[in-house]
């Protein structure tokens, strides 16, 4: 019975062939390629999995206690509002008028427009929600971090309701050294999704002396 040949003894007769350099080479590629594809798919999962607030820790506004400048620029006009915020009472200045909210008094007037981004909760849904499309450290220890999400999420997040638009997402770009210093929302999708806006929508919310607020005391009536 004739003995079967070994791969290595069945690979140095098929080299000798004339084809079987162009086997080997064009074999060779196509394993290279298999193992660059695989290479890229685990790097994408990879990011993906990471996209969520674990990511970036929020703590500094999660603990509700800070002053805020929180801008609005809503097509081409401009809203500021500044204050303190402690817990869930919130004492702010907007067009020289000074504002009193908390939980208790929803019906008050409160003229800050899409305050939903200035809820801590909602702003960790979002981030959570979002695709961390990139992160920058710098060495002086400041980072920031640019999170994508679709108008839909937004609005099952904010309003609880599901919409279906296709679209470019809204970008979330967070800028944090010890404590987070500034999130800046570009809604341009969102806004003109929900026919919110003529054209663009930017929220911009600056945060600094974390922790140090003691007490709000409410304006006398």
């Amino acid at each position: 019975m004739k003995n079967k040949k070994s791969l290595l003894e069945i690979i140095k007769e098929l080299r000798k062939k004339p084809y079987g350099k162009a086997v080997f080479f064009f074999g060779f590629y196509i394993i290279f390629f298999i193992i660059i594809f695989i290479l890229i798919n685990t790097s994408s999962k990879s990011d993906i999995n990471t996209s969520t607030s674990s990511v970036v820790n929020l703590n500094s506004i999660l603990n509700k206690n800070y002053s805020f400048t929180y801008k609005v620029v809503l097509d081409d006009t401009t809203y500021l509002y500044e204050g303190d915020k402690l817990n869930d009472e919130i004492l702010y200045k907007y067009n020289d008028n000074e504002y009193y909210v908390n939980k208790d008094n929803v019906d008050v007037e409160n003229p800050i427009k899409f305050k939903s981004f200035l809820d801590e909760d909602i702003i960790k849904k979002i981030v959570d929600e979002g695709y961390l499309e990139s992160k920058t450290t710098y060495e002086s220890g400041k980072i920031i971090y640019n999170f994508l999400i679709s108008s839909n999420n937004i609005n099952k997040i904010i309003e609880n309701k599901d919409t279906d638009y296709e679209e470019i997402p809204n970008k979330i770009s967070i800028i944090k050294e010890n404590n987070i210093e500034e999130i800046t929302f570009s809604l341009n999708s969102y806004c003109l999704n929900n026919k919110l806006c003529d054209k663009s929508l930017k929220i911009i919310v600056n945060y600094d002396n974390h922790n140090n607020i003691k007490d709000i005391e409410k304006p006398i009536e």
